[in-house]
């Protein structure tokens, strides 16, 4: 090779590294920005979740002391009237927007349901949350229905010294209160549900089509993680990070978990774009580099000669 060609490779390699180095150090910093933001979104996502649970409580339970302390239909309820009982329950459960409202007797028998108007008589006097209301407190906790999760509040209702029987009022964990966390935050939710001695299973949640490849994985160990650390999963070839916030009953069980997710290359779409431009522009410099290093090595090597 002559001193035209080596002068001309030493600086077209000089500015090959620059431009490698460039896009390299770039892409590490991004992948670390896009970690950071992601972090501080997941823990925003676990307040808000917080926030929103605090006030659907007080919801509930601001609703369900108005039709506990109404006497005509505690009067309804002493009696065992079934029907009154029910178009009570059905009226407030309107103005509440509740999921789901029902009325027990003083031993914890059930009177009335809303979501299921012909159930009446079952045994409730075992569920933790209905037997502290039984014994004269307030209650309210997450509570699980089979296969579903709701936010649920219980009161007693007395005359006098008397208890009369329980009110209880629900919320469901659902796609509505996925997306209006998803609104809020801009993270993807989901709910599991966990039965002892069963697998995890999937709820609801806002991923859309994405959610056919959470519920594949959520019963895997690093989505279980008790400590709150992040954890990644692959969701149809779009790597989320995620962190896992536990959802307990009033005994402390842990009934399921509500998962918060954040796509890594919709944080990086940006940076990809920037990226891409300066490919681009790299290439230019890189050509008008080597252009302007062929005439300087010619230039040198000219008088040499």
């Amino acid at each position: 090779m002559g001193l035209t060609g080596k002068i001309l490779l030493f600086i077209a390699a000089l500015v090959v590294l620059l431009v490698g180095g460039t896009l390299a150090f770039t892409a590490v910093q991004a992948d670390r920005l896009a970690r950071t933001t992601i972090d501080a979104g997941l823990k925003e996502t676990r307040d808000v979740w917080q926030t929103i649970q605090a006030d659907r409580f007080n919801k509930l339970k601001l609703g369900v002391r108005v039709l506990a302390n109404d006497p005509y239909f505690k009067a309804a309820l002493a009696e065992r009237d079934q029907a009154t009982t029910l178009d009570s329950l059905g009226e407030r459960g309107q103005d509440l927007a509740a999921d789901f409202m029902m009325a027990t007797d003083p031993a914890g028998a059930l009177v009335a349901r809303t979501d299921r108007p012909s159930a009446s008589g079952d045994d409730l006097s075992g569920d933790p949350m209905v037997k502290r209301a039984l014994e004269g407190e307030d209650s309210a906790t997450l509570w699980r229905q089979g296969d579903e999760l709701f936010t649920a509040v219980a009161v007693p209702m007395q005359t006098g010294p008397e208890l009369v029987g329980v009110l209880v009022a629900g919320y469901g964990l659902d796609e509505a209160v996925a997306s209006q966390i998803r609104k809020l935050t801009h993270s993807e939710i989901a709910f599991r549900v966990q039965t002892p001695g069963q697998e995890a299973r999937l709820t609801v949640s806002s991923l859309g089509p994405r959610e056919g490849a959470l519920a594949v994985a959520v019963s895997r160990p690093e989505l279980a993680r008790a400590d709150g650390t992040p954890f990644e999963v692959d969701l149809d070839g779009d790597r989320h990070i995620g962190v896992r916030i536990p959802l307990k009953a009033a005994t402390g069980e842990e009934i399921g978990a509500a998962l918060a997710l954040r796509s890594l290359s919709a944080e990086t779409a940006s940076f990809r774009q920037f990226r891409n431009s300066l490919v681009l522009v790299s290439l230019g410099v890189t050509a008008l580099g080597l252009l302007a290093a062929w005439g300087a090595a010619a230039r040198i090597t000219g008088p040499v000669r």
